[in-house]
């Protein structure tokens, strides 16, 4: 390349080479051309060469002169020019499949109805979870009112029962200290008695001899009563007896009172 700088001086000259080069020089450096500039000034620019075997340039070209190349070069427009991105947007162009992807609203509804069925779920479980602990504590709270109910009942009798002995104790005690009350006894049972000629009563060995000092004063007291019969009797306890008549029979032994005190009081409980 020659870096040699000329002057236009007037519009008729032109540059010419001085010396000769040979075909191997010019192989080795490439011929150049004028190029005018800006300023008024001619530089060398060399120009492209290329190889006899390339085969990318057209077979009339081959050989041709500087003026030729230019010719060449000038025949190249913008519009044989392949466009790069066209080209690169060809080799790069993929396929996309729009059954693989869904609208962004679809999507939204998608999340909005998986949120729906989450929380309605959940609400479900959390009944059903209450609802069981409710049934367990509702069947708890009935046995719990009959177990109550079974302990009520039982000390209830217990109770009674312990009342009942209590009282025995209480009203055997005076029968066996004061050997008269065998008398109130038998006094309370002949005025509920139907009223009859004739009575048999039946004591218990220990009191017979007090009711029979004591069966004037019976008669006596008794209207229309002009006869008693005094029987010991084994079975009945003391301060107890048992009345018998053509028309009743009267019970006054202390069993047969209690068994009536125990009847009263389960019909009260």
């Amino acid at each position: 390349m020659s870096l040699s700088k000329y002057y236009k001086k007037t519009d008729s000259f032109k540059p010419e080479e001085l010396v000769p080069v040979s075909k191997e020089k010019i192989i080795k450096n490439p011929p150049s051309r004028w190029v005018e500039t800006a300023d008024n000034q001619f530089i060398t620019d060399p120009l492209p060469i290329s190889n006899s075997n390339d085969s990318t340039i057209p077979a009339d070209k081959k050989g041709s002169t500087p003026k030729d190349d230019e010719q060449y070069h000038a025949d190249i427009t913008p519009e044989k020019i392949e466009d790069p991105e066209e080209t690169i947007g060809v080799e790069t162009e993929e396929t996309i499949n729009l059954d693989n992807y869904i609208e962004r609203t679809e999507m939204d509804k998608l999340l909005e109805k998986a949120f729906e069925d989450g929380t309605r779920n959940g609400l479900e479980k959390a009944e059903e979870d209450y609802g069981s602990a409710t049934r367990s504590l509702f069947t708890i709270c009935q046995q719990l009112d009959s177990i109550r109910e079974t302990i009520i009942a039982n000390s209830s009798r217990e109770l009674q029962e312990f009342a009942i002995a209590l009282a025995e104790r209480i009203v055997r005690s005076p029968f066996t200290e004061n050997r008269e009350t065998i008398i109130a006894t038998l006094e309370e049972a002949l005025g509920q008695a139907i009223k009859s000629d004739e009575f048999t009563i039946f004591v218990s060995p220990d009191d017979y001899e007090i009711v029979m000092e004591k069966s004037a004063d019976l008669v006596e007291g008794l209207s229309g009563l002009s006869k008693i019969i005094i029987k010991k009797d084994s079975e009945i306890e003391v301060g107890g007896a048992r009345i018998e008549s053509e028309n009743c029979t009267i019970d006054a032994t202390l069993a047969s009172q209690f068994d009536m005190i125990r009847e009263e009081m389960a019909k009260r409980l």
